[in-house]
């Protein structure tokens, strides 16, 4: 028995003209549609989840759609701030020191002679390392009594250290 109200499209006068076979079979395609439509909704939501709306793990998520948080966004200009102090290489306390003056002005004209500092270049040269070389030489001599070659022998530290080598 089809229902008397038509679906959406059709009007009353249309519904009631439209033979029982064929409203029964619209009605089951409406039936369907509104399950596909459920469908795809419930599939839509579950796409949606991320490790931070569900209990799926982090590694889950897609690497092409990462959110943006924006706590991440840096603030400003990049790089140091005026005024803080940098974290460079210290100076070493230097061994020698030169100081160099500027030349001449091309102008023709002298330095007004408040020379200043404005920069400190440190030059670092390692000085040559001599090695330390120790021949040991062992002798050996015969026995006297029984002829037997007697020969001398490396001393227990400097044994250690051809083992190691």
């Amino acid at each position: 028995m089809a229902p008397s109200i038509p679906p959406e499209p059709l009007s009353q006068t249309d519904w009631q003209q439209t033979p029982p076979v064929v409203q029964a079979h619209l009605l089951t395609l409406h039936q369907r549609l509104a399950q596909l439509q459920q469908q795809i909704e419930q599939l839509q939501q579950r796409s949606q989840r991320t490790s931070k709306t569900s209990d799926k793990p982090p590694s889950s998520d897609s690497p092409f759609h990462r959110p943006t948080d924006p706590t991440d966004k840096p603030t400003g200009k990049r790089g140091a701030r005026k005024g803080h102090p940098g974290s460079g290489p210290k100076l070493l306390r230097p061994t020698e020191r030169r100081a160099i003056y500027p030349e001449p002005c091309p102008c023709g004209q002298g330095v007004s002679g408040h020379v200043a500092p404005y920069h400190t270049h440190q030059v670092t040269e390692l000085p040559p390392v001599e090695m330390a070389v120790t021949h040991w030489v062992l002798h050996q001599d015969r026995c006297t009594g029984c002829g037997k070659l007697l020969r001398a022998r490396l001393p227990k530290a400097q044994q250690a250290a051809m083992a190691r080598a």
